[in-house]
């Protein structure tokens, strides 16, 4: 899993396995964002958003 972090937003993508390294996978099945005043831990449906990427519907 990658972590992409900025001052207000924190995005989860899925990664897989290629030649010993992880990488971003190129069809992420789940994604988590969370924004800033948020805490996905105390209340995960309403604090986060999780889709599956528009490729995958």
């Amino acid at each position: 899993m990658f972590l992409f972090k900025s001052c207000d937003a924190v995005v989860l993508i899925q990664a897989e396995k290629k030649n010993g390294k992880w990488v971003k996978s190129n069809n992420p099945e789940n994604v988590v964002v969370s924004f800033a005043g948020t805490d996905l831990g105390k209340d995960p449906i309403n604090d986060g958003a999780k889709g599956v990427s528009s490729a995958d519907k």
